[in-house]
């Protein structure tokens, strides 16, 4: 079917009169407004940044150890907890803003760090990629 005679009522089509439908203006209107929406809640963090190692860093480390240290602005709050991974496996949980590292393989590395409540949502989270420098044996 094309275009043209789509609008075409068929031979069978009987005309419609159509009225419009009465209305009543409703004497009694209901008073309800939708209570305003609620007011964005501040995020409870402002920054979260890895220190140590800085970011691109070259880091000599023959032995493969190395620190991380990392900045939270507040300080963390009560239930709230820091998780910092490197490479995808956690290294350390808990209220430390430092972590040790053993024994880590020379080469370029990720770093990863969030702040998580109580239930386990994440508040705030950064991430940082470092180079171990280390003899090869």
């Amino acid at each position: 079917m094309d275009a043209s005679t789509a609008a075409q009522p068929g031979a069978e089509a009987e005309a419609l009169d159509l009225q419009s439908a009465p209305t009543i203006k409703n004497p009694n209107p209901a008073a309800y407004r939708p209570p305003p929406a609620p007011a964005a809640a501040p995020a409870p963090y402002r920054s979260l940044t890895i220190t140590r190692p800085q970011n691109d860093q070259g880091l000599r480390s023959n032995t493969g150890d190395f620190s991380v240290a990392l900045r939270l602005s507040p300080p963390l709050k009560p239930g709230h907890r820091i998780i910092i991974t490197l490479d995808g496996r956690e290294i350390a949980n808990g209220a430390e803003t430092r972590a040790a590292v053993k024994n880590a393989d020379r080469g370029s590395h990720s770093l990863g760090a969030r702040v998580v409540d109580a239930a386990g949502q994440t508040l705030i989270t950064t991430s940082s990629i470092f180079h171990l420098l280390r003899v090869a044996r």
